[in-house]
């Protein structure tokens, strides 16, 4: 009896680039993935996982004319993961950055904002943003809540979100970082 594995692993090596508008929009940039799903409520149709994949290229948002109502997620594997689209063994080193503190930043060197569990992964890019208290930045991960589940009885590392995952000390230049 033979078993054939298919194993995939996607590597970004591009920069990417986005020019915002003056009006009011969502924009999802990530290194290998803009976003699953954004609302919660469709979950179901989206049930896949990210495994080994690497970005190596730069995300900047030029949003010098962006409205302040726009929302801007970026991350280096992902911009947005809902519950059931999980990551893991994810490594980004590109650089995430935007040009001003104009609408409303959602940024993380893994994902940007995230439902679903992240594990393993390594985020060496640095994240580079004008932010203020009202934009959410993290080096790895922001975590939505209220979805965050807690386990009944103490919690264990693995039953965290975010679990065994990394990041350089240096990569938040100089901002806000949401806890």
């Amino acid at each position: 009896i033979f078993f054939f594995f298919l194993f995939i692993i996607i590597v970004n090596n591009t920069d990417i680039n986005i020019n915002t508008q003056s009006y009011n929009q969502k924009i999802f940039a990530g290194g290998i993935l803009g976003r699953t799903s954004y609302d919660i409520d469709l979950y179901e149709e989206s049930f896949f996982n990210i495994k080994t994949s690497a970005n190596y290229g730069n995300i900047l948002i030029n949003n010098d004319v962006c409205s302040e109502e726009t929302q801007i997620y970026a991350g280096g594997i992902s911009s947005y993961q809902i519950t059931g689209n999980n990551l893991s063994d994810c490594y980004n080193r590109g650089n995430i950055s935007a040009q001003k503190s104009i609408g409303y930043l959602v940024f993380g060197g893994i994902i940007g904002e995230a439902i679903a569990r992240v594990e393993n992964s390594y985020n060496a890019g640095k994240i580079i943003v004008p932010s203020d208290n009202n934009d959410k930045i993290s080096s790895v991960c922001n975590i939505k809540t209220p979805y965050l589940y807690a386990p009944e009885g103490p919690m264990m590392a693995k039953d965290y979100i975010v679990y065994n995952c990394y990041c350089l000390d240096d990569c938040l230049i100089p901002c806000y970082q949401d806890s």
